[in-house]
């Protein structure tokens, strides 16, 4: 091999270049990163569609089961007005000398975390929303997807569980099960 002598000038050239590449790949490695970002939200977006799409399907039976409960009354996608820190998928109430609220929480597929989160909300929701306040407030899972294990916690909880097939969704709860008033 014989060996070439680097002139400064060479390797000058070569670090332009070098350079050169470099900035290439930044400007490629952003679009990328962008891209990745835009399917990341087209993603969420169609997670949000579907769970929408599900929510909507399951109304007329999850209303039945809210009005079998007890409820004077039964809407779809509560938001608390003032903060906007609380969404409920269902939203049954009893007035009169009962004074309860039911709230319902649908997931496609139902994870020991949504649960802890969803009793979490139950726990300071009727203080913090003005709609609730002074009302006991009765919680329920209606979920397509589950592991058993995941039903007993939601039913250990003191939550009523809805299981969904057929596009109909059905209270699944022990005859001697007793509700946790939150």
């Amino acid at each position: 091999m014989k060996e070439e002598k680097l002139s400064f000038e060479k390797v000058w050239l070569m670090f332009q270049e070098t350079d050169k590449k470099i900035n290439k790949l930044a400007i490629e490695s952003d679009k990328t990163e962008k891209q990745i970002k835009n399917l990341g939200k087209e993603i969420g977006n169609l997670g949000n569609s579907f769970g929408r799409y599900t929510e909507g399907m399951l109304g007329p039976s999850i209303r039945k089961i809210l009005n079998k409960l007890g409820a004077e009354s039964a809407y779809a996608n509560f938001t608390d007005p003032k903060k906007n820190k609380f969404e409920f998928d269902y939203v049954g109430t009893v007035n009169g000398s009962i004074n309860k609220v039911f709230l319902v929480e649908v997931k496609t597929t139902l994870s020991e975390e949504h649960i802890k989160k969803f009793i979490e909300k139950l726990k300071i929701v009727s203080n913090e929303v003005s709609d609730f306040k002074g009302k006991k407030v009765i919680g329920a899972i209606a979920s397509i997807s589950y592991l058993e294990k995941d039903r007993e916690i939601v039913l250990s909880n003191g939550l009523y569980f809805m299981n969904i097939s057929n596009d109909i969704a059905k209270l699944d709860t022990p005859k001697s099960f007793v509700p946790k008033e939150f």
